[in-house]
């Protein structure tokens, strides 16, 4: 059967998930070596800091081969700039491929169609484009953070089939069944970072770690502006380094907050309203290199992250239960317009026995 590009773009994809929760900042890129309708290599980028995904498959075969008659299919366009490693698009050239396809081009302007112009000028015939929106979903967390120097933030929220997250007294538990939760966990490794409001913190004691499935513990993110958590309530697990508290800059010659800086990174940020600029405070986080935020929070931090237009995708498990009165995600959300409407599309569902999973995004990457 002759395969097409589409087909070999696919195969990029699945090898660029390997990359997974090794890779971040860096895009996750799989590559596929295509010779006479039949793979001879693939690779993906493994970790970050080491070789490219181009350049692991075409190390896969023998330094003297032969690629005049073969194609490279990569869901990124090929580097073209130094960085902690050489250029792939050099290597490209510098092995005489006939062809070159990739999915997209690469946001940073550091490349940014760089190779297309250097292919042509070598002879060799390049496509780009081919599923273009899913290679965009795909590195969604990169390409948000190479543009706007923003990590990529990411709500979950389990509610009742009537909209609520939490009954009045908070005293509900576990909406969600044993499936969705152990999924929640898988998204969490997936994610650089996990955030929480301080309200959370104080209800749920949550660890904020990967236990239901295998992957890496994001760091953590708490947000407490009035310094109001005890010692104990943020120092609940080994991984001090990992943890970030997010204050307000009103709290700086606070003796607690001398206390706390001495055992995790802190963060201080104008505010305003009685609010924290949060878009300040995720500035600062992804100038530490954070590229993407799972965020489990409550109606207020949730509003007021939809409020300054910073949420990119939202994840709701939605569970059979219903809880009569009780907590919504976004109850304190509020629009001085009220025509102004934010937005999300439907990407994607999934079922969980009896729960769905239902994920929205800022950007349709369906077109």
């Amino acid at each position: 059967m002759l395969k097409n590009d589409e087909y070999y773009i696919k195969r990029c994809f699945k090898l660029a998930q390997k990359g997974i929760g090794k890779v971040s900042p860096n895009p996750l890129v799989g590559a596929v070596i295509v010779e006479n309708n039949k793979i001879i290599s693939e690779s993906f980028h493994k970790k970050y800091g080491e070789y490219h995904a181009e350049r692991n498959a075409i190390n896969k075969l023998p330094e003297n081969y032969d690629f005049s008659n073969s194609t490279i299919y990569i869901n990124l366009e090929p580097c073209t700039h130094h960085g902690k490693t050489p250029p792939c698009c050099d290597l490209i050239i510098k092995k005489k491929f006939k062809r070159v396809v990739f999915a997209m081009k690469d946001p940073n302007p550091l490349v940014a169609g760089k190779s297309i112009e250097k292919l042509k000028k070598n002879n060799i015939q390049y496509d780009f484009g081919v599923l273009e929106y899913q290679a965009k979903y795909l590195n969604r967390f990169f390409i948000k953070h190479i543009q706007s120097k923003l990590p990529y933030l990411t709500i979950k929220v389990a509610q009742s089939i009537n909209g609520k997250i939490a009954s009045y007294n908070y005293k509900s538990k576990w909406l969600s069944n044993e499936l969705s939760r152990k999924d929640v966990h898988s998204n969490r490794s997936k994610y650089d970072a996990i955030l929480v409001g301080t309200n959370t913190v104080l209800k749920d004691k949550p660890s904020l770690n990967v236990r239901l499935t295998k992957g890496r513990n994001p760091k953590r993110i708490i947000l407490d502006r009035n310094l109001s958590l005890n010692p104990d309530d943020i120092y609940n697990e080994s991984n001090l380094s990992d943890t970030i508290l997010i204050s307000s800059i009103k709290n700086k010659n606070s003796l607690k907050l001398e206390e706390i800086k001495n055992k995790v990174n802190v963060i201080l940020v104008d505010e305003s309203d009685d609010k924290l600029n949060l878009k300040s405070a995720f500035e600062k986080i992804g100038e530490l290199g954070i590229n993407s935020i799972y965020i489990e929070s409550g109606s207020k931090l949730s509003s007021n992250l939809l409020e300054n237009n910073l949420i990119d995708e939202i994840i709701i498990y939605q569970t059979p239960k219903f809880l009569g009165k009780g907590i919504s995600l976004f109850d304190e959300y509020e629009i001085d317009n009220p025509n102004v409407i934010n937005e999300f599309y439907l990407h994607k569902f999934k079922r969980f026995d009896d729960d769905v999973k239902l994920i929205y995004t800022k950007i349709n990457y369906s077109e």
